[in-house]
């Protein structure tokens, strides 16, 4: 018989039958913790005992917080913002989020926990947003209605109003990002008329000899049927030299996204402690037309034109990586780079400032 001393230091929200249907389903402590920290409810765990005799669970549940501050992008724009956070809400791992920025920017998302028979949690999600959506030409307020259901596998039927004027429902589905490789595919139904669009990220570090190492990135996406322009391929983020969203097919000399892109990202490095110092070459290709075949020709083609199309993206650089600081199992890691564009641009971003928190 399982006996649970069951502790909480806090507001004594969580229900204690709630912590025992954990651990009837839980295989081993490992898992009954890892269930646990599953639900960020709990600041810190303390368990101790065995699952077959008298356990010992001493928990601190996460304050309701209420925060304020301001945003600062990289075109140095100052956005000030108050965010409400209430952590397991009913007792039993409910939670509910809330922001507000003066951007007419508004967020809510409740998550309520589903135990699975394997003692682990699968979570509802009701997302509330109104926001504005970028694309190269301008930013359109857009309101997004979202139900969300996730495993290892995220679905969720998302209703989207964008300026009050077109309406677009679809169906989405993508797997945790930060895995080695990982997918986004949406498919729904913009202005009567069917579409898919798909994206597929691959990322990989090799360790090398010598504290040499290697980094790998490549996405490819495809778009097919008629969609809204925000949905389309404007590159540039990952493009580093190029600003945000400047990489794109033209139509009368303006920006019209493409149907198809593919981005390549290559990095060989050396660890110094702390410190990765590397040399990058990046790539990426924008197309209207909707065969990756033809993109991937496409763009082999437009790297030995003298004059370079602005669907194409290439630089090479150099840059640093920091690994600032290390708490369980999240790394916070900071990155500066150069970048040399070769390909001819009206947005070059040369320097890029990142801070990445990588999930270990």
């Amino acid at each position: 018989m399982k006996v649970l001393n069951f502790d909480v230091i806090g507001l004594k929200r969580t229900k204690p039958d709630f912590i025992t249907s954990i651990l009837e389903k839980s295989m081993s402590m490992h898992t009954f913790e890892e269930a646990l920290q599953q639900l960020k409810i709990f600041k810190s765990i303390d368990l101790r005992g065995h699952k077959d005799t008298k356990l010992k669970l001493s928990v601190q549940e996460e304050k309701y917080r209420i925060s304020a501050g301001t945003n600062v992008d990289l075109s140095r724009r100052f956005t000030p913002y108050l965010q409400l956070k209430l952590p397991n809400l009913l007792g039993r791992g409910e939670s509910l989020n809330f922001l507000i920025s003066a951007v007419k920017s508004l967020h809510v998302n409740l998550s309520i926990p589903l135990l699975n028979k394997n003692g682990f949690f699968n979570f509802i999600e009701l997302n509330v947003s109104s926001y504005k959506r970028r694309n190269a030409l301008a930013e359109l307020q857009t309101k997004e209605y979202t139900l969300s259901y996730s495993s290892y596998h995220k679905y969720s039927l998302v209703y989207e109003v964008i300026e009050n004027l077109t309406n677009m429902l679809y169906v989405r589905a993508r797997n945790k990002q930060n895995e080695s490789m990982s997918y986004d595919f949406k498919a729904g139904c913009f202005e009567n008329r069917l579409f898919y669009k798909l994206t597929v990220l691959y990322k990989n570090v090799t360790a090398l000899p010598l504290n040499f190492f290697h980094k790998l990135r490549m996405r490819a996406g495809v778009i097919h049927g008629h969609v809204h322009s925000s949905e389309k391929f404007f590159l540039g983020e990952n493009i580093r030299g190029y600003s945000p969203m400047s990489i794109s097919p033209l139509d009368m000399n303006e920006k019209v996204g493409g149907k198809s892109c593919i981005e390549l990202s290559n990095a060989l490095g050396y660890t110094f402690r702390r410190m990765k110092f590397f040399v990058f070459n990046d790539l990426g290709f924008s197309s209207r037309q909707n065969n990756l075949f033809e993109t991937l020709k496409s763009s082999v083609l437009s790297l030995f034109l003298v004059h370079k199309p602005s669907c194409l993206g290439w630089s090479t650089g150099i840059g640093c990586t920091i690994d600032l600081h290390r708490y369980k199992n999240v790394a916070t890691n900071v990155t500066v780079s150069y970048a040399v564009p070769l390909a001819e641009t009206q947005t070059e971003q040369n320097f890029k400032f990142e801070v990445d928190f990588d999930i270990l």
